[in-house]
């Protein structure tokens, strides 16, 4: 039996790359290949209705000038300097929150919709190199530690992979499960049964509470908050979310997040060419020897080994 078709708008920025806009568009393609039919048709537009220059160095052809008053769904797909797209979006962005039933937003595009305003009181997966910004600029935006998040009608994804797995979920939204599972497989990308959930880790945990209190944290790198804040956030004494933690992770919430720090720091020190000053910042760490030292502690070896090694080709310790 034919079902009509879904029609999804994309709202391709310059500079954004041809990964990410895959992850939002070849998923529905597969679909629509495993069915003999078009059950989903996307459409590609551009601020100014001209092609796309992309990081590949190709310009990608689109249907026309971006019209934020259209009833479909929308998503938005953006990489690299999209601060400089913030004012020009703002107002549009706003209208399509009316008219749109669904709006999602993958890597940068993230940011952008936060900005506008559009993940006001919902959760939003962000990219680790924005937290930072979106947290002191989006305080109603409730940041999560997911690779991926759909909430309510709205969705978000931190990079080109988790695209993937969002758009997997969507597709389970707007057709069925087998149908998801069955692009999953085409793809050889991820288990069946990991489609409707985000892998994450806070999946698992028995007590949302410390989902929300692992969220605040990661929220909080550079200014972290205190065990008495963390604990007000779910409404319990120090004591308690003391005990939560210890049933639920089976570690206190200060060893938690002095781990989720470090997490970052790690991350940072492979993926960029930051001083180790500017990331013990970053970390919540008043000075880099500060940080070297915790760094030690829990790694192993101080933050210049594990730079060295990763330019290397090395593994990281676990």
């Amino acid at each position: 039996m034919s079902h009509p078709t879904q029609t999804v708008d994309v709202l391709l920025l310059p500079q954004s790359n041809l990964i990410l806009l895959s992850a939002l568009t070849e998923p529905l393609r597969a679909a629509n290949r495993l069915l003999g039919e078009s059950r989903f048709s996307t459409r590609l537009w551009s601020l100014d209705g001209q092609s796309v220059d992309t990081t590949a160095g190709f310009a990608v052809p689109v249907s026309g000038r971006f019209d934020p008053d259209q009833p479909e769904p929308l998503l938005v797909a953006a990489s690299y300097g999209v601060e400089r797209f913030i004012p020009a979006l703002r107002h549009p962005l706003s209208r399509a929150m009316r008219c749109r039933p669904f709006i999602a937003a993958a890597d940068g595009g993230v940011l952008l919709l936060a900005e506008a305003g559009l993940y006001n009181g919902y959760q939003a997966a962000l990219h680790a190199e924005d937290v930072e910004m979106l947290g002191a600029r989006c305080q109603a935006v409730r940041l999560s530690r997911r690779r991926w998040v759909i909430d309510r009608d709205r969705a978000s994804a931190r990079g080109s992979g988790s695209a993937i797995e969002m758009m997997l979920s969507l597709i389970e939204r707007w057709a069925d499960r087998s149908l998801a599972e069955s692009v999953a497989r085409l793809f050889d990308f991820v288990p069946a049964d990991s489609i409707g959930a985000p892998r994450d880790t806070t999946r698992g945990l028995r007590d949302d509470r410390v989902a929300r209190v692992l969220d605040a944290m990661a929220s909080h790198l550079s200014d972290p908050l205190s065990v008495e804040q963390l604990a007000a956030l779910i409404n319990v004494t120090r004591r308690g979310l003391h005990d939560l933690f210890n049933r639920e992770l089976g570690t206190s919430p200060q060893a938690a997040y002095v781990q989720c720090r470090l997490e970052r720091a790690r991350q940072l020190l492979v993926e960029s060419d930051w001083p180790i000053a500017d990331i013990a910042q970053q970390c919540g760490y008043a000075q880099g020897a500060s940080l070297s030292r915790a760094y030690r502690a829990a790694f192993g070896e101080s933050p210049q080994a594990s730079r060295q090694r990763a330019a290397r080709g090395g593994s990281a310790p676990e």
